[in-house]
């Protein structure tokens, strides 16, 4: 996982020149302010979905990970907890994976830890790395609006 924000991502070293310029490529989009909904920058291998959720209680979040894609996960309106582990998924896929969809559910992470934030900060989790999206901050449900940048590691290999 790493954390930054839309201001700093392009001098992150962790992350490569490829990702770099797909992440550009999403933040032109939602710059143009779309609808909610999945905006195809390469086809099924690079999209992102913009989404209006509402953030719950972090009991009532389910964690998850992926084996195909990474998440770029910005958020663009209100604020959000984002959980994280620090150990990996098992290499593989177990009887909860939904293959069509990249994305095993669970209930709990390991020694979870907490992200919080704002208006322009993303964090990218690689595959099997677990993360909790959309719970509120201090237990207050919020509206929020978000993009996630889905990258296929077929891709960028």
């Amino acid at each position: 996982m790493i954390a930054t924000s839309i201001q700093d991502y392009l001098q992150e070293q962790g992350l490569s020149s490829q990702l770099k310029n797909l992440i550009t490529r999403a933040l032109d989009i939602v710059q143009q302010q779309p609808d909610a909904g999945r905006y195809n920058i390469e086809g099924d291998q690079v999209f992102v979905l913009i989404s209006t959720p509402e953030t719950e209680q972090q009991e009532a979040r389910q964690a998850e990970y992926h084996y195909r894609y990474l998440d770029v996960q910005i958020l663009l309106e209100g604020s959000e907890r984002l959980g994280y582990g620090l150990k990996l998924a098992s290499a593989e896929p177990d009887a909860n994976y939904s293959a069509s969809q990249d994305i095993t559910f669970c209930k709990t992470i390991s020694n979870e830890q907490f992200l919080q934030f704002e208006p322009g900060d993303l964090a990218v989790f690689f595959p099997r790395e677990y993360h909790r999206p959309l719970c509120a901050v201090h237990g207050n449900a919020l509206a929020i609006k978000k993009a996630v940048i889905k990258v296929n590691m077929d891709f960028i290999h």
